[in-house]
């Protein structure tokens, strides 16, 4: 990988020490981007319809994932970094638009975020509205944080640089995120009943936590918690500022400050 195609200045040696797991599924940062830009253009000009798409194939890598590391390791507690990102101001977005443009742009938001996560080793876990759960499981403890603050910058860099002044060009109003990241041990679990809707889920703290401090950011800003401040690559430290709040029970929280 070459150091200058991706992040900015500082960012060599976290460059150098990628490995297996947490190299990104597409290696040239130009690349990626512009496949996410063509099918972004492709997708709010309908040459993209999943509910025409004779090809559609129902995929949850997710439930996948989580069912069979079950079934390896017969363990219900996992240790994942978990990225929450929503829109901010959609109910405003909704009173503006029209029904079919507000679907179309809160759609592609949700399909642009879901690759970028894949891209950087993880799997959404869950959609609530304008808004997207992801984690990262591995390769390991500092492997899962780097996975996650990666997928963190490249989404804002996917919004700020390509998305928005797309949506501008269409005469379509930009959007406004939050972006929270926080990590520890949650539960496997399965939600629901079989008779109506079930599938294998995580619950517990770290989903917990990374939706309190969403709160806590500024509009299109990143906000981290203490351990993945602490335990990912030092390059991510160098890029954050604590934020004082006094409401989070003396839970250190950072403002990743990262140019894009």
């Amino acid at each position: 990988m070459e150091g200058e195609r991706y992040l900015n200045e500082g960012a060599e040696e976290f460059l150098k020490s990628l490995r297996e797991g947490t190299l990104p599924i597409n290696q040239d940062e130009n690349a990626f981007f512009e496949i996410l830009k063509k099918d972004s253009e492709e997708y709010l000009d309908g040459k993209i319809d999943r509910l025409e798409d004779p090809e559609y194939l129902e995929r949850d890598p997710s439930e996948e994932f989580l069912k069979n590391y079950y079934k390896k390791t017969k363990k219900k507690n996992i240790d994942v970094a978990i990225l929450s990102v929503d829109i901010v101001g959609s109910t405003k977005l909704s009173k503006v638009l029209s029904q079919e443009k507000y679907a179309k742009i809160i759609s592609l938001f949700l399909r642009e975020i879901s690759y970028i996560i894949y891209n950087y080793n993880g799997y959404p876990l869950k959609y609530i509205g304008d808004e997207v759960i992801a984690y990262f499981p591995g390769p390991d403890i500092p492997g899962m944080h780097d996975n996650a603050l990666f997928c963190a910058y490249s989404i804002k860099k996917y919004v700020l640089r390509f998305l928005n002044p797309l949506l501008k060009e269409k005469n379509l109003p930009e959007i406004n995120f939050r972006l929270s990241l926080n990590s520890g041990v949650a539960m496997i679990t399965v939600v629901g009943h079989p008779y109506s809707m079930q599938h294998f889920d995580l619950i517990g703290e770290p989903i917990n936590l990374t939706k309190k401090i969403q709160g806590k950011s500024e509009i299109n800003s990143i906000v981290v918690g203490q351990t993945a401040k602490s335990i990912a690559h030092k390059f991510w430290s160098t890029k954050t500022q604590e934020i004082i709040c006094e409401d989070l029970d003396n839970l250190k929280i950072y403002k990743l400050n990262i140019k894009v």
